[in-house]
């Protein structure tokens, strides 16, 4: 199917590396001889420059993360599937029996837990405020 578009065509500054306006666009075979943009003397001083005047600081919470998440990438899997099958089997069977006050228990624990963790971060919420009126 031939298209009615003219390829010699003078198109806009919308499109700029279009063939009309520019025909010596950049393709794989001549990106090549494209001179770098600095010298490689420029480049080195460049290097040495970021090298010693660029310092990154990373938070605590960041690099917990990741020691964490190497930790867990590193840990082999568990199969799980035979405890899953025999809890099944016992269910079905009726010979599986809750612990109750055991499930209460560790339910209330997570609970008080979790109430406590909030109200430390509201503390510390409300002391990194009155710091920064401080200073």
């Amino acid at each position: 199917m031939a298209s009615n578009i003219d390829p010699n065509l003078n198109r806009t500054s919308f499109f700029p590396k279009s063939k009309g306006q520019n025909p010596e666009r950049m393709t794989r075979t001549n990106r090549s001889s494209v001179p770098p943009r600095n010298s490689p003397e420029r480049i080195e001083n460049l290097k040495a420059t970021v090298n010693d005047d660029v310092k990154l600081d990373i938070n605590d919470a960041t690099k917990d993360f990741a020691r964490i998440k190497a930790a867990v990438d590193s840990a082999p899997n568990i199969d799980n599937s035979a405890k899953v099958a025999d809890l099944k089997k016992r269910i079905e069977a009726g010979e599986y029996q809750i612990d109750y006050d055991a499930l209460a228990n560790e339910m209330l624990s997570r609970e008080y837990w979790y109430k406590e963790k909030m109200h430390a971060r509201k503390r510390e919420s409300k002391l990194r405020h009155a710091w920064t009126f401080l200073f």
